[in-house]
Formats: C-alpha cells, structure tokens, sequence
C-alpha cells in the first residue's frame, strides 16, 4: 500500500521538477492516477494551446501508428506537447512501435502511458507479453510511478483534506463513517463529497450531519447489513437484505459492488494485509470466513455483475441467488467457472 505521503511527493515532484520525456502511470488507485494525468496536462499543456497539443487515446480503440507519429511532431505555438495513451493493458499488437518510441522520446513530448494492473473487481488484468519490455524502457529513459490504495487510515485523512479544499471542516468520526459506508472508491467517496459541500459548505460536517446527507436509515442498515454476514448468522443476515431491497434503500447493483468491496477486505484481512486498530471489526469478522469461502462470494459476485450488465433478469432475484449460494457456500452455476 501507499500512504497519503507518498503521494504528496509525486503531486508535489509533477509541479516543481522538470517534466520526464515518458511517465509510465502503473497500478490499481485509478482515481488518483487520473489525477495525476490532469496535473501533467495542466502544468505543461497551456490551455490556449491544449486543442494542438495534447492528445488522449485509449488502448483498445487507438491507431498505434498514428499516435506515435503525433509524439514524434514538435507541439504548436508551444514548448511542449503532451500525448496521453490510457488503458495501456487493452492495446493489442502494436507494442514494438510504442517500445521504440520509448528508447529515443523526442524531448518537446511528454509521453504518459496509463497501466491498470486490475479490472473493475481488481481482479489483476492479464499482462500484455511485451509490457515487460516497456517496464525496461521507460526505466532508464523516462519515470515509472506506481499507484497502490491506501491503508484506511490514509483513506480518512484524504477524505478530510478533500472536504477541506471544498470548505468544509469534517471530523474524524464522520469521515471514518463515511469511507465505512461508501467503501475506498475514491471516485465514490469523491461524489458523496460534492453532495456534501452542497449543502455544508463553510460548515463543520459530523456524523448527525453526515446522517443528513447520506440518510442514517442507509448509513446505519448497510452496515448492520456487512456486519451480519458470517456462518450461523445466515437468518439475520438474510432477513437485512430483504429489508434493503423491498424498501428501495440500495440498488441490487450497488448492493452487489459493496459486498464486492466488504470481501475483498476480508480476504485481505484474512491474509493480515490490513492492519490499524480500525480494522479490528473487519478482523474479527475475517476469522469466521475461510479463505476458500470468501473466495466463493467473491466468484459469486462476480458472475452476478456479469450477469446484471449484460442480460435482463430481474436484479434482485440474481443477488438473493447468489446471496444464498454464498451462504451455502456453493458456487453459482456458469460454463467455465472455477474458483479465484
């Protein structure tokens, strides 16, 4: 994990250090990553002159070539010229020309290439055969920045220095709440932070106000709904869902991605990748889960994402299937599936 200082330093490097001919942006914190793609844009692209010299592509959709030869071109009415080549880990073929572009960059681009090393349900992305030989490259002729989430504790801290630069002063309590109900999505966190500053902008946000903004209903159920899940408690647990959903608190798909989010935790604390004395909760709740069952809800979730994106079945009919294999401890039937 990286810690709220580490990138401090980077944003803080970006701004004051001269710029590296080629930025590899490799990791899994895809918000700020994103951020750090708008920094390198704002410092060195003038905005006047952005619609000439600043070009973003994707990895799946991009001419290889034709991107290449765009970072190759001296920038316009402008020192400097910025080619952005996002979702790197979807580029197919091609990667010999971006290689050889890497070894003598021209020195008037920066060149930043976007590496997301997991998918949606941060599971790790297969890796591109030839991204190994970049790695290589762009070590020696340019700057490889690496994108972790942050431990919780730094999670908070950057929830309150957000809500800061929005004006609003939040305290501890109500930030620790909100990361709990929300998860460690800093693009979520980030959105219930813009209906927040809404409303108390210029204010001290606590935990009541919070309440007021997120509803305490929601806030309150989702985590007794979290907290509930664990062998023996399958009555309970179930008996909260069905509350959730008949009373329209949650979406089934927002249901399903913080379940998603729960147990990757736990798995994580499973494995002792946690830590802080305010995961104990999470912890303890680990320890009533084997390994091999998390992984089971895990999968189970998964098929149930699937599924909810690219059919019509009635969302909350899927989730309690997949609820209730889970409990079980039986994995949904698929062509294919096998556990993670």
């Amino acid at each position: 994990m990286k810690d709220i200082r580490y990138y401090k330093k980077v944003f803080d490097e970006i701004e004051k250090a001269e710029p590296f001919p080629v930025y590899l942006l490799k990791g899994t914190e895809k918000y700020i990553i994103e951020e750090v793609v708008e920094k390198i844009i704002g410092r060195f692209v003038p905005e006047e002159t952005a619609s000439f010299n600043l070009t973003i592509s994707y990895g799946r959709e991009v001419d290889i070539e034709e991107f290449v030869s765009t970072a190759l071109s001296y920038p316009f009415l402008s020192e400097t010229r910025v080619s952005v080549l996002k979702e790197l880990e979807n580029l197919k073929g091609k990667w010999k020309k971006l290689v050889k572009y890497c070894e003598t960059p021209v020195p008037s681009t920066v060149l930043v290439l976007v590496y997301n090393e997991t998918d949606d349900w941060q599971s790790k992305n297969k890796i591109p055969r030839d991204f190994s030989k970049l790695v290589k490259v762009v070590a020696k002729k340019g700057k490889i920045i690496e994108f972790e989430k942050m431990p919780m504790e730094d999670t908070v801290k950057w929830v309150r220095s957000k809500a800061n630069g929005m004006n609003v002063k939040m305290h501890l309590k109500a930030a620790e709440t909100l990361v709990r109900t929300v998860g460690d999505n800093l693009l979520e966190l980030k959105n219930e932070m813009d209906k927040i500053s809404l409303i108390y902008e210029g204010r001290e946000v606590g935990e009541r106000e919070l309440k007021d903004v997120l509803g305490s209903y929601r806030v309150d159920t989702m985590f007794k709904f979290l907290a509930s899940i664990y062998p023996g408690n399958e009555g309970e647990s179930l008996r909260i869902l069905r509350r959730i959903i008949s009373s329209g608190l949650e979406r089934p798909s927002s249901i399903v991605y913080r379940l998603i989010r729960h147990f990757l935790a736990l798995l994580k604390a499973k494995n002792g990748a946690l830590g802080g004395y305010r995961n104990r909760y999470l912890e303890a709740q680990a320890k009533k889960f084997s390994s091999h069952s998390i992984r089971i809800w895990l999968e189970n979730l998964r098929q149930v994402d699937i599924i909810l994106k690219s059919s019509s079945f009635p969302e909350d009919e899927i989730l309690f299937a997949a609820f209730m294999h889970s409990l079980k401890g039986i994995l949904m039937a698929a062509p294919g599936l096998r556990i993670l």
